[in-house]
Order: C-alpha cells, then sequence, then structure tokens
C-alpha cells in the first residue's frame, strides 16, 4: 500500500510538471524570425494570465511555431474575446503564413477594438503590401507613426512614400500620353498628395491643365513650382507660354527674361520679341489689331502699320517740319501719322489734308516701302545698290511710268511682288497685304527696326 502511495505520487509530481511546462514560454531562439513585425503591447488593465499567454504567443511566433502561437492566441481570446494584441497576433500569424487576406481582416477587428494600436497598423500596412496596395499601406505605416513615434518608421515611410510616387508618376504620365487630360490632371493631384514639395510634378501638373484648359490653375502651380525651384528654366518657359496664350503678354515677358538670364538662346529670344510685340499691339488701337481682316487698308493703316513695325528706322531719318494737317485730329492713328510724315516716309497732299481714311493703292504701298528702303541705304545698308539698279519688267508699268521706280525698288527689295507679271499699280491694297508688306521691310531693317522699349508707341 505504502508503495502504491508513493508511485502515485510520482505520477502526481510529473503530471504536475507537464502541466507547468505547457504554460512555459519556448526557449527565446538566437535571432527573432520575423524582426520587422511589431509585437501587439497588452494595456496596463490586463489580466497577468492573459500577459503571460501573450508573451509565449509572441515567442512562438518569432521561433517559427505558428500552429502553437495561433492556438495560445486563441485561447487568449477565449478569455478575452475582444483582446487587440491577441487579435492583432493572429494578423502577424497569418502574415507568416503569408496570408494576407486573413492578416488583413484580424488587423481591422483588432484596431476596430483599440483603434490606437499601433502594432495593428504596422501589420494592417504590411499586409496591404502584400495585396500590393502601396498607397493604402503608405497611410497605415503613417498612422503608425503617429499613434506611437517611438517605433521609428521614417525609412520605411520614406521608402514607401517614393515607391508611391513612382507608381503614381507612371500613371499620371500614361494618361497624359494618351491626352486624357482630365484623368492625368486628378493622378498628378494625388501624386503631389504624396509628394508635396516636388518642383518637378508641379511643372508637369501645369502642362496637363493648360491642355485641358485650366490656365488660371496651370499659371498657380508654376508659380509653386519656382518657389520651390527658382532656378528651373525649364519651368520659367512654361509659365511664359501659358501667360502668353491666355494673353498676359507683360507677365509672359517677364517670364522668357528671367529664362533667358538662366540660360540665354536665340530660340527664347525669339519667343521674346514675339512677346513683346504682341503685348505692344494688345495696348493698340482694335482699329488696328484688326487690320489683318480688312479687305481694304486706309492711308490711317498704313501710317500706324509704318511706325508701329519700324519705330527705330524712322527715329533715326532726318526729321521734316511738320506740316499743317487738317483732317487728323481724334483720329485714333494721329500720332503714327505725324510720324511717318515726319519722317518723310508719308505726305500731306497739297490741300493739307491727310485723308486718313482714304484706302491704299499698290502705287502709293510701293512708294512708301521705296521711301523706307531710302532710308535702310542712308543708315549704310550695302543691298541698296540692288534694289535701286535693278530694272524689273512689269507687262502693266512701263519704266517711264511715274510709279516704276517705286514699284521696282519694293519688288527687287522683296517687299512687294508682281502678279503675273503685272505690278497692278491701281489695285487696293488690302489689310493683310499691307501687313506682310510692312513684315518683308521690317524683316529687311533687322535690329535697326526697332528701339528700346521705352521709346516705342
Amino acid at each position: 500500500m505504502t508503495r502504491r502511495l508513493r508511485l502515485c505520487g510520482m505520477a502526481l509530481g510529473i503530471s504536475a510538471l507537464v502541466a507547468c511546462a505547457a504554460k512555459a514560454p519556448p526557449p527565446a531562439p538566437s535571432a527573432a524570425l520575423y524582426p520587422d513585425f511589431v509585437r501587439p503591447a497588452a494595456g496596463p488593465s490586463t489580466a497577468a494570465a492573459v500577459v503571460a499567454d501573450l508573451d509565449i504567443a509572441w515567442s512562438q511566433l518569432q521561433a517559427g511555431n505558428h500552429g502553437g502561437a495561433e492556438r495560445t492566441y486563441s485561447r487568449v481570446l477565449k478569455a478575452a474575446p475582444a483582446s487587440a494584441p491577441a487579435l492583432a497576433g493572429q494578423g502577424y500569424v497569418a502574415l507568416a503564413r503569408d496570408d494576407a487576406g486573413r492578416a488583413l481582416a484580424r488587423f481591422d477587428e483588432a484596431l476596430a477594438s483599440s483603434p490606437q494600436l499601433s502594432a495593428a497598423m504596422v501589420g494592417r500596412g504590411q499586409a496591404l503590401l502584400r495585396q500590393g496596395n502601396a498607397v493604402a499601406a503608405l497611410g497605415s505605416f503613417e498612422a503608425a507613426a503617429a499613434a506611437d513615434p517611438s517605433l521609428n518608421l521614417s525609412g520605411r515611410i520614406e521608402t514607401l512614400r517614393f515607391r508611391v510616387v513612382e507608381e503614381r508618376l507612371a500613371q499620371a504620365r500614361a494618361l497624359a500620353a494618351k491626352g486624357e487630360w482630365d484623368s492625368a490632371r486628378a493622378a498628378y493631384q494625388d501624386t503631389l498628395n504624396a509628394s508635396p514639395d516636388s518642383a518637378v510634378l508641379y511643372r508637369e501638373l501645369a502642362g496637363v491643365e493648360r491642355r485641358a484648359g485650366f490656365t488660371a490653375e496651370a499659371d498657380a502651380h508654376l508659380g509653386r513650382a519656382l518657389e520651390l525651384d527658382p532656378a528651373d528654366r525649364a519651368t520659367h518657359l512654361l509659365l511664359a507660354e501659358v501667360r502668353e496664350e491666355g494673353g498676359d503678354y507683360d507677365g509672359a515677358i517677364s517670364s522668357y527674361e528671367a529664362a533667358m538670364r538662366l540660360e540665354p538662346s536665340a530660340d527664347v529670344e525669339a519667343r521674346l520679341v514675339r512677346a513683346r510685340e504682341r503685348a505692344d499691339l494688345s495696348k493698340l488701337p482694335e482699329e488696328f489689331q484688326t487690320l489683318g481682316s480688312k479687305p481694304e487698308a486706309t492711308r490711317s493703316d498704313l501710317a500706324a502699320a509704318l511706325a508701329i513695325r519700324l519705330p527705330g528706322l524712322l527715329a533715326r531719318a532726318p526729321v521734316r517740319a511738320t506740316p499743317v494737317i487738317t483732317d487728323v485730329r481724334g483720329q485714333w492713328a494721329r500720332p503714327w501719322i505725324l510720324t511717318t510724315v515726319r519722317a518723310g516716309v508719308l505726305d500731306v497732299y497739297p490741300n493739307h489734308t491727310f485723308q486718313p481714311s482714304g484706302t491704299v493703292k499698290r502705287s502709293e504701298l510701293a512708294e512708301a516701302a521705296s521711301r523706307v528702303l531710302a532710308l535702310l541705304s542712308a543708315q549704310g545698308d550695302r543691298r541698296a545698290a540692288q534694289w535701286t539698279q535693278a530694272t524689273p519688267a512689269f507687262s502693266d508699268l512701263p519704266a517711264t511710268h511715274p510709279a516704276y521706280r517705286a514699284a521696282a525698288d519694293a519688288s527687287a527689295a522683296g517687299a512687294m511682288a508682281a502678279r503675273n507679271g503685272a505690278f497692278d499699280a491701281a489695285a487696293v491694297v488690302s489689310g493683310k497685304e499691307l501687313l506682310e508688306s510692312v513684315a518683308a521691310l521690317q524683316r529687311l531693317a533687322g535690329p535697326l527696326a526697332g528701339r528700346d522699349r521705352r521709346d516705342r508707341p
């Protein structure tokens, strides 16, 4: 009997040891298998037995004992069904088993129970990454960092943010390449949400907005890009183009000048000249702005075109005394009429009238062109001899005709052209023809045509 009691005692002792061993944590591995997992911490009011089980489960997980960890976390949830650390722990077990769907569900349950559990936020981000949702993953990691700054997630967040920006940017550029401007614009704005301090992104977004017709928004975003990178020449040029297209010529001039200061080029210089001309034109009366569409040009149109396009050359001409002109008071082109008359390019009629509304004939345009060419000759233009010695043949204008010499000069210089061999001296000049002739004279004059902008009409 005594012997049987001793054997029973030994059996009970062994059973007790086995029972204790089931609750003891396994030996810690030499290195955690999942160092990027964040251990869900138990709250201060958690029962000691639950805390012990949570410790055991985490040790089992880090040792690679997935089944043991799952069972231990399940035991915790039987005792405390809403335990956020246990739910998050099961999420990490699912991650270790490469089951991102189940992991995400468990992490969401944990956060529903404890919205500030940063370990669940980190795990949720990892599950989302495995599902390929980098954008949502980034948001989850950022939320975890905000909830617990001690996690030191900055490196992971920056790497992921770069990846998100790359993915979004590639999508935005692909949409822009297909001409899907509204979708591309939305994609660029999403990209900027992830990288709000990128001057390049603001510039590319502005380019899309320009194509989509959002001029004001494009202007504002280019301004922001220049705040971030004032030395970006490409942004200055794009801003100049946006403003020029929108009719803000002074703003375009300022942006072209900024681009020229950063890197001068003939192309940008030409754009700057064009913007300055458009700025000047926009300030002129409507009568001149619509000249190109007029079927018949007037003497006012001729005076304005010559004075506006050739200000420097006319300023260098010997000044004649201004005759009495009785019919230009209140005329929109009066300043330019006086300029061309003083320069000797146009004349006043013997009765002291200029007849500003009178139509311009080809013979009159040829005479004005010939006088402009004479001014170029007086400035030392060596091509003048070719023009004055040329003797083109016109079927309707013999060399003895009073208008022949002027017609020959204008034709030889390329300022006017014959029509099927005839000069057609009595034909009325259209606004388009007048502008083309004056533009040819402007090209011939080159730098002599212009002057400092402070002296422009």
